[in-house]
């Protein structure tokens, strides 16, 4: 259940950040037909890394929720029963569904056509830069050392001088 409720917690944010991205989306694509026309190589590739950097940002909060909620409704056992805790990396594997496939198709293509048609410049530096991490999200299983509890409870731990007072009070109640 602590799971559960982390998990839900942690989408929260993405349900905002996907109305944002989607608004920004919108606006760009409704830009796209005019795409050819522009005279300008500055132009071109401004845009194609603008759309390329918010169509990855959508496909990563999919992906990034598509895992949580995976995790949620199906937890997945520890392959390793030393291991107590999972963490999410990056991943090459989109799992979030065909259209999210889709767009991160798009998303590379419009990055990449970056890189070839405008080498050497800050749009081709930004699109590589994007492109460094992979767009998808995996679950990796970890082990985090936690401090052991004692089995049997000593109680609590005096000085001393504290622990020879209480000794002797002790002894006089039993005499």
């Amino acid at each position: 259940n602590i799971l559960r409720e982390q998990i839900t917690e942690a989408q929260k944010p993405l349900a905002v950040l996907d109305y944002f991205l989607e608004r920004t989306n919108m606006l760009l694509e409704a830009g796209e037909k005019h795409r050819d026309k522009l005279d300008s190589d500055r132009w071109r590739a401004s845009y194609d890394l603008a759309m390329g950097r918010i169509l990855a940002m959508r496909v990563r909060a999919f992906g990034y929720n598509a895992v949580l909620a995976e995790m949620k409704s199906n937890p997945k056992p520890f392959t390793n029963p030393e291991n107590n805790q999972w963490r999410l990396e990056p991943s090459s594997t989109v799992n979030a569904g065909a259209a999210v496939r889709r767009m991160q198709d798009r998303a590379l293509e419009y990055l990449n056509r970056v890189t070839t048609e405008h080498p050497g410049t800050p749009w081709a530096y930004l699109a590589k830069h994007e492109l460094r991490d992979p767009l998808g999200w995996e679950w990796v299983e970890d082990h985090m050392a936690i401090a052991e509890v004692a089995d049997s409870d000593p109680g609590p731990q005096f000085a001393a001088e504290e622990e020879q007072s209480r000794q002797q009070r002790q002894k006089k109640k039993a005499d």
